[in-house]
């Protein structure tokens, strides 16, 4: 087992809730979203929900949420007229700057770049 890699016992409430989690993240990419605020919203502890999520999905909880905003940034590029902007704000980034970052380091190109193809 990897070093900070935790089981945990996931009661089959536990795993709903962790599917909630992920239904909620789909749905709320635009919004804040971390592991105290998904625990908070789906009843478990932060500890809980981010090992069972990682248990469960064989990503983390941050990974999921950071491929999540990734792909609807990628499709809102492709599929709309939107400027760059609006499509970090609905991909949950307040800060241009940081989208533009986190895209090219998820997609290895700029979002413009990759609406041009």
């Amino acid at each position: 087992m990897r070093r900070g890699t935790s089981i945990v016992h996931l009661t089959i409430l536990d795993k709903q809730r962790i599917q909630q989690a992920q239904t909620y993240i789909l749905t709320h990419l635009e919004k804040e979203l971390n592991s105290t605020i998904l625990a908070r919203e789906v009843s478990l502890s932060t500890h809980k929900l981010k090992a069972g999520f990682k248990q469960l999905n064989h990503v983390t909880l941050h990974q999921y949420i950071l491929s999540g905003r990734m792909e609807k940034a990628k499709n809102l590029l492709l599929n709309t007229d939107l400027p760059i902007k609006a499509i970090a704000s609905l991909a949950g980034y307040s800060n241009q700057k940081y989208f533009l970052t986190a895209f090219k380091k998820f997609y290895h190109q700029t979002p413009g770049s990759l609406r041009k193809l």
